[in-house]
């Protein structure tokens, strides 16, 4: 005999029938409540809730279609199983469409109601752990820190707190917003070519670093995840997780990049200490054989050696720069001059190119304190990645002007450009794109580092074509009558 207790209600105006019926049902371990008549049956389910009712639906008094209309507005939990001895498919399509679980005719056999009732218990089980399951997902997507929200056809259909509390607003305000009217414009093309593959189930996964508009249109840069969801008739689903990126997340990441890289230059040096120790005696033995040897084949190949040897050492000489980082000999200087004097050598260093170089500079003096030979390396390293990456052909343009307390340089090519993949590591030591032999990949990760000793910024920038360099340096609050007018060389 079963051991559960579930409660049921049997409405029937034969008290026969309720009184069989309730002696079987409470053998098999059901509570059994009856009623004769639809007013009875109603003014019983007001006062108390059943798991299932099961009625006839010929009265005197209605129809046990009222208590199903009724179970269906109010008791939407309760089961409704209907029976009647007036069998006919019209009372049947009628029970059905109004929401009976099942429909039995009498005289009917007991074992055929047992099995519709435990049926409906079987799938009541089954509903209350998928409800348990669903409130379990749902409060560990309120408990995320994270902001969690769903898209169907680019339309938030569901997100947590912690999604509207990073925009600033209620859920309500982002249930039904597009996507994109949440972006800021500035990447809403980066969404697009993201999103777009997902939707034509060419990927399914996708993570970005995208930029929110919060309720006062001030700007949430976070890190998100997009992952799709079931194909529907209503459109595609995407799951989406975000991460707000914080001004202490990028503070983080500042200090171990920088932790790494003083890593770096510690070895480096030591590396680079070590290999200039061993070219010394190299360079002066092929000194001696310059002098000592007569014989022009073998002269040859001492000169090649000889310039093989320059080379190790500029490159050592590089190291050396790139790990010692010494503090910078300021001086004021017109920006302007640097800038013309380090075009003047790249441009002798290509004297075939045909590349055409605009410079527009403010006609005003840019006045800087920095080490001039420094910045003057910097740009030179610049400019010699421009006119090798247009080649002969081109257009290299730098423009420099105040901006507030910052003069600000900015170097544009028409050349093949920096793709964005490549973006964030092109200051990284020992990075390069170019041939193992063009290139050791310290000049820019160099520049990087002369630029921020003398408390400036260098980036790369959007551009329509080619890439893009930006130097920013603080003004000098000396006067261009005490200013130096060039550089020593």
């Amino acid at each position: 005999m079963s051991e559960i207790k579930n409660r049921l209600l049997v409405v029937d105006d034969e008290s026969n029938m309720c009184l069989s019926l309730k002696k079987l049902l409470e053998i098999e371990g059901f509570e059994v409540l009856t009623a004769g008549s639809v007013k009875e049956g109603l003014d019983i389910l007001n006062s108390s809730f059943f798991d299932v009712v099961i009625t006839d639906i010929v009265f005197p008094d209605g129809s046990g279609i009222e208590i199903l209309k009724y179970c269906t507005e109010y008791c939407r939990k309760t089961k409704v199983i209907c029976m009647t001895g007036m069998a006919s498919t019209g009372s049947a399509i009628e029970a059905i469409r109004y929401g009976a679980h099942d429909y039995v005719t009498k005289p009917f056999d007991f074992d055929m109601v047992l099995h519709s009732i435990k049926s409906i218990f079987e799938k009541i089980r089954m509903e209350e752990e998928i409800g348990l399951e669903k409130d379990r997902y749902r409060a560990l997507i309120e408990d995320l820190k994270d902001g969690y929200f769903v898209l169907e056809n680019r339309t938030v259909v569901y997100a947590n707190q912690a999604m509207a509390s990073m925009l600033q607003c209620s859920i309500r305000e982002l249930i039904g917003r597009d996507l994109f009217s949440l972006l800021a414009p500035a990447v809403t093309d980066t969404a697009e070519a993201g999103l777009t593959p997902m939707e034509r189930q060419e990927a399914g996964f996708w993570h970005e670093e995208l930029v929110f508009l919060d309720s006062a249109g001030n700007e949430v840069p976070v890190d998100i995840k997009f992952s799709k969801g079931r194909a529907e008739e209503c459109g595609q689903t995407v799951v989406c997780l975000c991460r707000e990126i914080t001004e202490r997340d990028i503070l983080w990441e500042r200090l171990i990049k920088a932790e790494k890289l003083a890593l770096m230059g510690e070895m480096t040096a030591g590396i680079a200490h070590e290999l200039n120790n061993k070219l010394t005696p190299v360079l002066g033995f092929i000194e001696l054989l310059r002098m000592n040897t007569e014989d022009a084949a073998n002269q040859d190949r001492i000169e090649a050696i000889h310039s093989a040897a320059l080379g190790a050492r500029k490159i050592v000489q590089s190291l050396l720069t790139f790990a010692r980082r010494e503090p910078p000999r300021k001086r004021v200087v017109d920006m302007k001059k640097l800038v013309e004097s380090a075009m003047s050598l790249v441009r002798s260093s290509f004297p075939a190119s045909e590349v055409k170089v605009l410079l527009e500079l403010e006609s005003d003096c840019l006045p800087v304190s920095v080490d001039a030979a420094q910045i003057e390396q910097v740009l030179t390293n610049i400019f010699k990645n421009a006119y090798e990456a247009m080649g002969r052909h081109g257009t290299l343009k730098v423009e420099g002007r105040t901006i507030g307390e910052k003069v600000v340089v900015t170097v544009s090519d028409t050349g093949p450009g920096i793709s964005d993949e490549l973006r964030h590591r092109i200051f990284t030591p020992f990075f390069t794109t170019k041939e193992r032999a063009r290139g050791t990949g310290l000049g820019l990760s160099i520049c990087h580092g002369i630029i921020t000793n003398h408390d400036g910024e260098i980036e790369v920038v959007e551009s329509e074509q080619g890439a893009a360099f930006r130097l920013t340096l603080p003004l000098s609050e000396e006067t261009p009558a005490g200013m130096l007018q060039c550089v020593d060389n």
